[in-house]
Formats: C-alpha cells, sequence, structure tokens
C-alpha cells in the first residue's frame, strides 16, 4: 500500500496514542522531496521525548461548531501547523480529515500554491500524542518546485542546506 495521509491515518494513530499514552507518533507527508523517505508504504515514526513543536505557543485560537469539544489554534511555529487538542477522539479523527481533505484539494495560485498537477502537491505531516487529551499537529505541507526553488518553493532552500535542520518532529 503506497503511504497516504487519510482518515485511516488518524484512526491508526489514534490507535497507537490510545494502546502507549506515553509515546508520541507521527506520520510524514506523503509527498516526494519535503515529505516521506519511504513512499512504497505506510510508514510511521515515534518516540517518548518531547519534540521542540510540543512545546509551541498558540498564535491563533478557533472554534468549530461541528466540533465544540475541540480546541483548534494556530502554532507560533516555522511551518504552518495547526493543532487540535480535545478528549474526544471522534471529534478530533472527523475534523482531522476534514481539514486534510480540505489541504489537499487547496490551491492559491498567487502563493505557488497548487494541490495537484500530475501529482499531488499538497498533504500533512501529523503529529499525535496523548496528554490527558489527544493533541494532534498537522503541518501543512506542499511539494511544488520552480526553477528557482528546484527542491522545493516551501522546503529549505539551497543556500540554507548547510544549517538546515528537519525540527519539525519527524
Amino acid at each position: 500500500t503506497p503511504m497516504h495521509v487519510d482518515y485511516e491515518t488518524f484512526y491508526r494513530l489514534m490507535d497507537f496514542v490510545d494502546e502507549f499514552p506515553h509515546y508520541f507518533i507521527g506520520s510524514n507527508a506523503a509527498l516526494p522531496r519535503i515529505g516521506g523517505s519511504v513512499l512504497a508504504h505506510d510508514h510511521y515514526q515515534g518516540g517518548r521525548y518531547r519534540l521542540p513543536i510540543f512545546n509551541s505557543k498558540d498564535e491563533c485560537l478557533f472554534k468549530h461548531d461541528d466540533y465544540p469539544s475541540v480546541k483548534i489554534s494556530i502554532l507560533n511555529w516555522y511551518n504552518s501547523v495547526i493543532r487540535l487538542e480535545s478528549t474526544s477522539r471522534d471529534e478530533i479523527e472527523a475534523l482531522g480529515k476534514k481539514l486534510v481533505m480540505s489541504w489537499k484539494s487547496y490551491d492559491d495560485l498567487d502563493n505557488n500554491i497548487l494541490a495537484k498537477s500530475d501529482a499531488q502537491h499538497n498533504s500533512i505531516t501529523c503529529i499525535t500524542r496523548y496528554e490527558n487529551k489527544y493533541i494532534m499537529d498537522l503541518i501543512l505541507r506542499n511539494n511544488c518546485t520552480s526553477e528557482e526553488h528546484p527542491d522545493g518553493i516551501y522546503h529549505a532552500h539551497k543556500e540554507y542546506h548547510n544549517i538546515k535542520k528537519e525540527a519539525i518532529g519527524l
């Protein structure tokens, strides 16, 4: 099964933290160049330590009428990250699915974000943990390229490769 991020991904991540609540688990974006390094099969990574992103602060808060128990925030982080927090596993899974499906079809041509051409360009890196509630960090990823940035418009550019760090956690 080729690597993918969808509702089943969220279900598996939640199953894992239900069974092992002292660990986090994540799935990289199912995209070449800026996502998973193993795209031939579903690929998850986890650990028992605190990633730097776990300590990031909320920049904006939101509520969704259909998911009243979920705290939704945009993090103060160098990637675009949506954090979902709730004691309701079902609500986080459902909202996560809605967000990933929306992002997979999102275009913003003024900012060089193209959801799909001959291949999918938008996906999500998802990191899930349990700390007396479910916490899911959804990192929006896009692998579009340009002549100026052949490794990715929204990936570390060549002039920064000597100092590049993959601090998204996975």
